[in-house]
């Protein structure tokens, strides 16, 4: 008489994982799962994720995103397998991994070099990086554009002692610096919007 006892181990590097996004600013991390209650329980308790639900089916997975979205609060999903691609494409942001399956990665938003949830914390930080440079930009241009646009008011007054060809210049300066201001207005907004610099946001993984 023999007993085979077998096991879904937590994947080496999760915890650490899920505790750099949590840091990171994600404050409510869920398990969605076809496994069994039992042994979706015991990996979200060795990750520390915050709530799993288990036996779904991607119809459920898909109405889980469904719910949180209709709740006001902004969604990604992290998958890899053709059962995860109707909530790849129902999240604010998709993410697929790097070794998931085709489908998965023609609905997700983003691709993901890696197999481990180490890209995802990666990704998350350039996101941060990136929006701080933009900040700092965008803070530079209006200072910037401000006095230019102080610097032509004051040439319209004074017409007479300004040279023709330098107040054109002036003018032509501040229409490059509305421009700039312009685009980095746009940059700001959209990367303001997504899933990666809105805190308090919900992340999806799959198990």
């Amino acid at each position: 008489v023999g007993v085979l006892g077998i096991e879904d181990p937590l994947k080496s590097g999760v915890k650490e994982s899920v505790a750099e996004l949590r840091n990171l600013g994600f404050k409510h991390i869920v398990m969605l799962t076809g496994d069994s209650a039992r042994t979706a329980a015991r990996i979200a308790s060795e990750a520390g994720i915050d709530e799993f639900q288990a036996d779904l089916l991607p119809e459920d997975k898909f109405a889980y995103v469904d719910r949180v979205k209709s709740e006001g609060r902004c969604v990604a999903m992290v998958g890899d397998g053709v059962n995860d691609s109707p909530a790849l494409g129902r999240a604010d942001v998709g993410l697929a991994m790097g070794g998931g399956s085709d489908i998965a990665k023609e609905v997700a938003d983003i691709i993901l070099s890696d197999t481990d949830l180490q890209a995802v914390v990666r990704l998350r930080k350039m996101s941060q990086g990136l929006v701080s440079r933009l900040n700092g930009s965008y803070s530079k241009v209006m200072i910037t554009n401000y006095h230019a646009a102080n610097l032509v008011a004051s040439a319209q007054c004074f017409d007479d002692f300004v040279q023709p060809q330098q107040h054109q210049g002036l003018f032509a300066t501040k229409e490059s610096l509305s421009n700039t201001m312009g685009a980095l207005t746009d940059a700001h907004y959209f990367h303001g919007n997504s899933f990666f610099l809105i805190p308090d946001a919900v992340l999806i993984l799959d198990y």
